[in-house]
Order: C-alpha cells, then sequence, then structure tokens
C-alpha cells in the first residue's frame, strides 16, 4: 500500500500550494473537491483528503462497486459514470456544487475523457490535478479557451521525492480510515501470469501477490 499511497499523497500535496487571491486559493477548509475515477490510486487520495479535513468530496467513477468503497473512506457523494457519455456526470457534479463546479479535482481514471470531465466540472479559479496519465492513452479535441475562460489551473504529478513514502508509512499507521480493503484479492506467486494477462475479474481493485 505504499507506493500508491506515496503517489496520492503526491497528488494532493500538488493541489496545495494556493493560486492567486480571490481567483482560486487552491485546497483548504471549505473547498469541495472532485476525484474522478476511483481505483486504487483515486481511493487513496479521497481517504487522504477525508483526513485532511475536507468536507465536501465527490467521487466519479463507472464502477458501483467503488463508487461504495468511496464512501467508506470519506466520499460525501458519488457519481456514477456512464461509459458512452459524461455529460449526466457533469450535471451531477454541477447540481452537487450549485451550479459552480468543484474547487479542487483529481483526474485519477487516466483516460483522455476523464480529463475533459474534470475541465467542465471545475468551477472558475478551479485546480486540476492530473495523476491518471502515467502512460498515453490517447489523445481527444481541447479547447485551450476553457482552461483560459475558467481561470483554470492545471497541474501534473509524475512520481514522488522519496521522503514521500515516510508521509505514506505514517499515513497508513495513523489513519483510522479501512484502507486496507483497497486490496480486495490476494494471489500467490504462481497466478501472477493470470494477473498480467488482466484475467481477474472486474470486481477486483487491487489485488496482492503474497509469497
Amino acid at each position: 500500500m505504499a507506493e500508491p499511497t506515496a503517489v496520492a499523497l503526491r497528488a494532493v500535496e500538488r493541489a496545495l500550494t494556493p493560486g492567486i487571491p480571490v481567483i482560486g486559493e487552491g485546497l483548504g477548509i471549505g473547498r469541495r473537491a472532485l476525484v474522478i475515477g476511483v481505483g486504487p490510486i483515486g481511493l487513496l487520495v479521497v481517504a487522504i483528503l477525508k483526513t485532511m479535513g475536507i468536507h465536501r468530496i465527490i467521487a466519479a467513477d463507472l464502477s458501483p462497486l467503488r463508487l461504495e468503497l468511496a464512501k467508506q473512506l470519506g466520499a460525501t457523494e458519488t457519481v456514477l459514470v456512464r461509459q458512452d457519455s459524461h455529460d449526466e456526470a457533469v450535471r451531477k457534479v454541477l447540481d452537487l456544487t450549485d451550479g459552480e463546479g468543484a474547487d479542487v479535482l483529481f483526474e485519477c481514471a487516466g483516460v483522455p475523457k476523464a480529463f475533459l470531465m474534470a475541465l467542465e466540472c471545475a468551477c472558475r479559479g478551479a485546480t486540476i490535478v492530473e495523476v491518471g496519465h502515467f502512460t498515453k492513452s490517447g489523445e481527444f479535441p481541447l479547447s485551450p479557451h476553457l482552461i483560459c475562460y475558467k481561470d483554470l489551473d492545471v497541474r501534473g504529478v509524475w512520481a514522488y521525492p522519496w521522503w514521500q513514502f515516510r508521509d505514506a508509512l505514517r499515513f497508513l499507521q495513523i489513519t483510522p480510515l479501512p484502507v486496507e480493503s483497497i486490496v480486495t484479492q490476494r494471489l500467490s506467486l504462481s497466478e501472477l501470469t493470470k494477473v498480467m494477462q488482466g484475467q481477474l475479474s472486474s470486481d477486483v481493485i487491487k489485488p496482492v501477490i503474497a509469497f
């Protein structure tokens, strides 16, 4: 759990730097956070935000199972995203934020359409942290005007400094949240090939190879 927690901590820390006064102030008390994609990294982002005291945390994902786990880890609202269109999900996020959008958004899904959803769900002056695209998963049309029009601050995340593991281990030790539930399956080394070939069931969130 330490490595994905280090990634999630780095992502949240990227949102802490204050923006321009009045336009945007980064992550803080009273901010509304949206986490798009609640796989292992996204779930840990939710848990870290909850531990930091963020009172509005919206989780969005394709999977009802993952959204249910997000609630256990601190999400105050969840939004189910349809595979073929995210328009309905965008409207739901706007409804949950009084028509304004989220103040701080974390794109953890790693698919181009999820980044577009983040842009559409962001309020004016929002901070978007791009976490999911650690590999190139494709491209999509993007209007830079939307970033300018909304005064958005877009920040990328790539890996972490070594001391992030110290903070990750500390978080795992002190959090009262059931982060161990993210590990949904324990497999033997002989089953590694099955894991690498993607032969696990859809309800598996994070498998662990146990020696």
